[in-house]
């Protein structure tokens, strides 16, 4: 019979000849730990993963939870507006995300002037 790999296994992605199980697929680097769509208002739309909530906190700023927290602050957040001329960055008084929230922040290409728009929000990295 083959063996069930444990969670330092799948995370480590070890050649060890055994099966991840469905339970542990999370834990793999290359899986998404978390992904959501936000709507222009902050509101977060279904079909969202391991967010538990996000709001609008000011024009183009919104505030994402994450349900089960990160690792550390060291993961990846994607950030894509939906519409066209606009960029999304990653805006948190300490400078970088925490483990379990993030602050997103839209601005227009042209002025650089804070907008609200849809904006989809992937995150990558080691979870607890």
């Amino acid at each position: 019979a083959i063996e069930q790999a444990t969670q330092a296994e799948a995370e480590a992605e070890s050649n060890v000849n055994k099966y991840v199980p469905p339970d542990l697929i999370k834990n793999s680097p290359g899986v998404a730990k978390a992904y959501c769509t936000i709507a222009a208002d902050g509101t977060l739309q279904s079909n969202s993963y391991n967010i538990a909530s996000s709001s609008k906190n000011s024009a183009g700023n919104y505030d994402v939870e994450i349900t089960t927290d990160m690792a550390n602050a060291n993961y990846s957040a994607n950030v894509t507006p939906e519409e066209l001329n606009r960029y999304a960055v990653i805006q948190n008084d300490a400078g970088s995300p925490l483990a379990g929230a993030l602050t997103l922040a839209v601005h227009k290409v042209s002025d650089q002037a804070a907008i609200d728009t849809p904006l989809h929000l992937t995150i990558h990295g080691l979870q607890v």
